[in-house]
């Protein structure tokens, strides 16, 4: 009994030391759970959010197919009513009924800001001007402004003319000084017309433009020198009446 009482006490920096020790790594512990549970929470909610996004985006890109869906066929029911504009023309040159008309035929296809840029002297969608009422007749009863809505409505359409009107206008620009090359007609629409700065892409369709113009007799080639036949076919092109199979562009 007396050896058991008689035994070395612990030391009691010994046990302090310890406790230290224990309390250290039970911090390390503590801490160590808590930032991995913060991470675990954030990636979680980082999840949820980015999957909330992505459903709303999915949301709104449908909402708007649908919208351009239902705005086409608005505009496959109304189209057919465009050449059916009256030619001021054929009624003494009426250019106030004329106006009155261009509204009636667009306003079911077109957001009002954009109907109200349609008038007798230029058209703001496709950015062109008339000298006179049968050059804007021609045009909103031709091809190119129905091409225009239609592109306007699905959301691609172009800031800048079709190719092969700034290609005409690019060897009209320099008659009859003797013709244009293709390098001098792609100076020109660069330099001219906002069609950005995909290079390829751009003289891909001044080629296809060009194309056009010989395949309908517009132009005429010899020698790589482009030069205009008629210049008095300017309406035509006006109106939009290059057209070729759509292979060639």
């Amino acid at each position: 009994m007396e050896e058991g009482l008689s035994a070395k006490a612990p030391d009691l920096d010994e046990v302090l030391e310890g406790m230290m020790k224990n309390n250290e790594a039970l911090k390390k512990h503590i801490e160590e759970s808590s930032r991995k549970h913060s991470e675990s929470s954030n990636s979680s909610f980082e999840l949820e959010e980015t999957t909330l996004e992505d459903r709303t985006k999915d949301v709104n890109e449908e909402e708007k197919t649908k919208d351009i869906d239902s705005k086409l066929k608005v505009f496959a029911r109304e189209s057919s009513r465009f050449k059916l504009i009256p030619d001021p023309e054929m009624r003494g040159g009426d250019e106030e009924s004329f106006q009155r008309n261009i509204k009636e035929a667009f306003e079911r296809v077109l957001p009002d800001r954009m109907v109200e840029s349609l008038s007798t002297k230029k058209c703001g969608l496709c950015n062109e001007q008339f000298e006179e009422l049968k050059w804007a007749h021609r045009h909103y009863t031709g091809y190119n402004h129905k091409g225009a809505i239609k592109s306007f409505i699905r959301g691609t359409f172009q800031i800048h003319p079709p190719y092969f009107k700034m290609v005409w206008e690019a060897i009209l620009s320099k008659d009859p000084e003797g013709g244009v090359t293709d390098i001098q007609i792609f100076v020109y629409v660069m330099q001219k017309f906002n069609v950005g700065e995909d290079i390829k892409k751009i003289e891909q369709f001044i080629q296809y433009g060009i194309e056009r113009l010989l395949a309908n007799d517009y132009i005429s080639k010899e020698e790589n020198i482009f030069k205009v036949v008629d210049a008095s076919r300017a309406l035509d092109i006006k109106a939009g009446a290059a057209r070729v199979p759509a292979n060639k562009g």
